[in-house]
């Protein structure tokens, strides 16, 4: 039943994608982040959706009209760069054809977030794609939370098979991503009933969250949520709410739970923290011998591994973004792919103090807001495990992208008014000679 329903709606979409191409961007960013086909259990399970979406998405863009053109900002330098790097660095691969598939990938990501950028044209749009990722993700955390209380927390939540989120770390990482997100829908609805829905939500995804057992996505909470706190309206009342909330979950998760999240205190006596010392280690030692170029994508190997790792006995992956990056494209890689965080970092910045000055502009200063939060949570997550081609971190570079060509639209526009408004001169009014106040 899932196979059918999930097919009908994908192939029920693409008339609706031809004549308005945004939607496709749309489906395309839920079917990337949600999988939902991955929960199906028949023929829909490897049918590639996405593929077909995109696909469907492109012949559109050519007959679409509202297209624009992004103003030229860092993000969009670091992004092009970095795209651009690791196009070089699969060509002189150590394992080239598994390099290619995994850049082959990143590429596809790459080229519909372009398109994501170059079409969402306003804010309703832009409002449509929060509302996209946000429930996306929320799904697997409102699940996660229901199953993480009828278990009583000794369960473990885990994302959709075969996807980036599969993982219990992955999927921490992206609901922690995502609960800034929602927090945006939240101050943004215009109906209470939609708000008090959210609030919810966000209580279940932080239950969801919890649930996964992830250490790294629970440092990833508590620092995001710190910073939620002093970045949100309502500074206060979330702030109450959280203190309220913190000391009931605490409570409810089982002894199991406590020693977990325990031995990060501990990390020396704890075999997968020392798992990850020695990825760590590997990546360090590899870029000795490869620093501008790195091995490609796909280089954590065994073979690598038993050369370059501090202790060879247990194979395991990069467990960081940052280490990952480093071992694949070496320093200049790494370079642009920190240069990335912190330019959308800043521009979100930039874009929230700004937006203020607008009344109309004050949902762009909230949703600035909320991606720098989201962007705290990837960075501190993100040093745990291994998704530095995690489709969510893209999406939200090219929502600052699309956030600074609005906020820039709306500034010239303002300039516009200011130098046409009516000046008058000896008892005659003369238009197009005012001068912009200082």
């Amino acid at each position: 039943m899932r196979d059918i329903l999930i097919t009908l709606i994908v192939f029920g979409a693409i008339p609706f994608i031809l004549v308005r191409p945004y939607f496709g961007v749309l489906v395309w960013t839920w079917l990337s982040l949600m999988s939902p086909h991955r929960l199906c259990f028949g023929f829909a399970y490897d049918m590639p959706f996405a593929q077909i979406v995109a696909i469907a998405t492109v012949f559109g863009f050519f007959y679409y009209r509202e297209k624009i053109i992004p103003k030229s900002t860092s993000v969009v330098w670091f992004w092009i760069f970095f795209v651009l790097w690791t196009g070089v660095t699969t060509f002189f691969a150590i394992y080239p054809e598994e390099a290619f598939v995994a850049w082959n990938k990143f590429m596809k990501i790459s080229f519909m977030v372009f398109l994501t950028i170059v079409m969402t044209s306003d804010k309703e749009k832009l409002h449509a794609l929060v509302w996209v990722v946000a429930m996306s993700l929320a799904f697997y955390g409102l699940k996660g939370g229901i199953y993480t209380l009828m278990t009583g927390g000794g369960g473990r939540v885990w994302g959709p098979p075969g996807s980036f989120i599969e993982d219990n770390n992955a999927l921490a990482l992206a609901l922690v991503m995502t609960l800034p997100l929602i927090r945006y829908l939240q101050l943004n609805a215009d109906f209470a009933m939609v708000r008090k829905g959210l609030l919810l939500l966000m209580g279940f995804v932080v239950l969801g969250l919890v649930g996964t057992q992830s250490r790294g996505g629970f440092l990833g909470l508590a620092i995001m949520g710190m910073y939620l706190v002093m970045k949100s309206r309502h500074k206060v009342t979330l702030a109450i709410m959280a203190a309220i909330a913190v000391p009931l979950i605490f409570s409810f998760m089982p002894e199991s739970w406590h020693e977990r999240m325990e031995s990060i205190k501990n990390y020396e006596q704890d075999s997968s923290a020392t798992r990850r010392l020695d990825a760590w280690g590997f990546a360090i030692n590899f870029s000795k011998d490869h620093p501008v170029l790195g091995g490609g994508f796909e280089t954590y190997s065994e073979e690598h591994f038993s050369i370059y790792a501090p202790d060879a006995e247990m194979f395991t992956g990069a467990h960081s973004i940052y280490f990952e990056v480093l071992a694949e494209h070496g320093y200049i890689g790494l370079i642009l792919f920190l240069g990335l965080g912190s330019a959308m970092f800043f521009r979100a910045n930039y874009i929230r103090k700004k937006s203020k000055h607008y009344d109309d502009m004050l949902w762009a200063s909230d949703l600035a807001t909320m991606i720098q939060v989201s962007i705290v949570g990837y960075a501190v997550s993100g040093a745990f495990l291994e998704l530095a081609t995690f489709d969510l971190f893209y999406v939200l570079a090219s929502m600052v992208i699309v956030l600074n060509t609005l906020l820039w639209q709306r500034m010239q526009s303002e300039e516009t008014k200011t130098e046409e408004r009516p000046v008058e001169i000896d008892g005659v009014q003369i238009v197009g000679v005012g001068k912009k106040p200082a």
